[in-house]
């Protein structure tokens, strides 16, 4: 049975959540008992309510660094969404929402965490494409601080430069088909990626969004 670990300041809602998960081999205990369950946890659910939820996603993420983390939250806030994802929330979630679609969320976070890691050719000899790679790209040369889905990200787009990438494509490849293409986790990555290679390259290569198509990376060179 998969255990969670449930933060929030409120535990009304709790007991029926608990309950609810049970009938899906999920086990859900208290943030109290963390300390007790501290090497058998495979998720955290921050039901954050009216307080930001990145702060709480990077403190728990420290913690607790393989298991996965959803967010539940109150208000609709753009930054702190992108911000909880930017500090390592697998996915975020608004409320009001029922319980079986935390629990799917949960359900399909377990699955991509189990799922192996998609194939992803070795990186040029020197280049760690988990931290700090430099990278030469259309006459550019940049030196990125990429995460773990972001160089699997770029490394698709490079691999692909000469095609747009759709959705489902870029999917399948880095998250091995286990998100649902109106994820808005693409689009948080691709945000964080955009930024990154728009400092590290002074605006000279981005990635471009085709409507309806998808993306590929264009160098912006005079």
């Amino acid at each position: 049975m998969k255990k969670g670990l449930y933060v929030s300041e409120q535990l009304s809602g709790f007991a029926r959540l608990a309950q609810f998960l049970q009938t899906h081999s999920i086990e859900l205990v208290e943030a109290e008992r963390g300390s007790e369950e501290e090497g058998h946890i495979h998720f955290v659910l921050l039901d954050c309510w009216e307080k930001a939820a990145f702060p709480l996603v990077h403190t728990y993420r420290k913690r607790f660094p393989q298991a996965g983390i959803l967010v539940l939250a109150t208000q609709r806030d753009e930054t702190d969404l992108l911000q909880a994802f930017s500090q390592g929330a697998d996915d975020y979630q608004f409320k009001p929402c029922s319980e079986r679609e935390v629990a799917a969320r949960i359900r399909a976070i377990l699955k991509r965490k189990e799922a192996p890691a998609p194939h992803i050719s070795p990186p040029a000899p020197g280049n760690d494409w988990d931290h700090n790679p430099l990278l030469e790209w259309e006459g550019v040369r940049m030196q990125l601080d990429l995460t773990k889905t972001e160089s699997r990200l770029l490394q698709y787009l490079l691999a692909h430069q000469k095609t747009i990438a759709s959705r489902q494509q870029i999917i399948q490849a880095v998250w091995g088909g286990q998100i649902d293409l109106s994820s808005k986790v693409l689009d948080v990555h691709l945000y964080n990626l955009r930024k990154k290679l728009q400092q590290a390259t002074d605006g000279r290569i981005s990635i471009k969004t085709v409507t309806n198509k998808g993306f590929y990376l264009i160098s912006n060179k005079e």
